[in-house]
């Protein structure tokens, strides 16, 4: 029985391509959805950079209020996806359950979420960047061998146009 869904977004091209297959597993098994969109922590190099090219109490700024501000446009434009594609589409928009947007390795924030919500599947694309060829990218892979739960791998292959791609016809 699917109850609880994980939807795992990185807000790429494909978004709505793998929100329509969520959307459809989720009204099929009248499920809740809850979205993870996992915001990868500023590596060294990036640090280094802040630290020689700006004055330490803006560096401060930026790690105090910076990020949470950034958290909140990510969520903002998670929540825009969702309109525009609630909007072309019959989905029913009270099967979402909630947007997090959190910082963190995105396959341990994803894990993490999918054990805080009950999740009874993870639906999550198999890489980040569409290729000719469906591949497994290193998020994905770790989330499929690390899940207790099933998770549902939606290749990104070149579509013509993945936006018009409807699973509802």
């Amino acid at each position: 029985m699917i109850n609880n869904i994980l939807y795992a977004t990185d807000l790429g091209l494909y978004g709505p391509y793998l929100l329509q297959h969520v959307m459809s597993l989720a009204s099929k098994h009248n499920a809740n959805v809850h979205t993870v969109h996992a915001i990868e922590p500023v590596g060294v190099f990036a640090e280094s950079i802040l630290s020689t090219y700006m004055p330490e109490d803006e560096v401060n700024n930026l790690r105090r209020n910076g990020f949470s501000q950034v958290m909140d446009r990510i969520r903002q434009q998670v929540e825009n996806a969702f309109e525009d594609e609630f909007i072309e589409s019959n989905c029913n928009v009270q099967l979402i359950n909630g947007i997090k947007v959190i910082g963190g390795k995105p396959a341990e924030v994803i894990l993490e979420t999918a054990q805080q919500c009950n999740a009874d599947l993870i639906v999550l694309g198999s890489c980040s960047q569409p290729s000719d060829k469906p591949r497994l990218g290193s998020v994905a892979s770790r989330v499929l061998n690390e899940s207790s739960v099933p998770v549902f791998l939606v290749p990104m292959v070149k579509l013509q146009n993945p936006k018009n791609y409807d699973l509802y016809r």
